[in-house]
């Protein structure tokens, strides 16, 4: 699972305390709906937690028949931005060795999804030679979680696809 060291919103408070209620970032939200989703508690952590937060990161393995991996990534340029879904994919690929030719599936909401799959070809795919397919849940299942419903945040999606898309026509 990958996510984010992103702060909670107070505007997806009242989605979020629904399952993982006082977690303060995104790495926290996708612990804490595993936990709750596969009945998951022991784990070992690794983590990193810097002034910057946009430098920090956390890895959480936890404990079972088959181990579930959740990563939150540093940015590559803290001074500058959170990290991004290259940032996570590449974080993720340095620590553990992922076979050429393997089949990846990226879950996302579904407005990220052309953004996300994009990055995921240039980042992953192309230089690590694995296959790559990115599928969106329904936005309604995203219920009142920020940045799935505005006209806004479809145009942000719609600029940040065309920056990815520029981005792979460039490598």
């Amino acid at each position: 699972m990958l996510s984010g060291a992103r702060p909670i919103a107070d505007s997806e408070r009242e989605a979020t305390d629904t399952y993982a209620e006082g977690a303060v970032t995104e790495f926290d939200l996708i612990c804490k709906g595993a936990e709750r989703c596969f009945s998951l508690s022991k784990y070992k952590e690794s983590r990193y937690d810097d002034y910057n937060i946009n430098s920090s990161w956390a890895v959480r393995t936890y404990e079972g028949r088959i181990p579930i991996i959740s990563i939150a990534g540093p940015s590559t340029e803290p001074d500058k931005r959170r990290a991004n879904s290259a940032d996570t994919y590449k974080f993720f690929f340095e620590r553990y060795r992922v076979e050429k030719g393997a089949k990846l599936l990226l879950i996302t909401g579904q407005i990220y999804v052309p953004y996300q799959q994009l990055e995921a070809i240039r980042t992953l795919a192309l230089p690590y030679g694995v296959s790559v397919e990115t599928i969106g849940f329904p936005s309604d299942w995203g219920g009142k979680l920020q940045g799935m419903h505005q006209p806004s945040n479809y145009l942000q999606e719609i600029r940040s696809t065309i920056q990815a898309m520029s981005r792979f026509l460039l490598s």
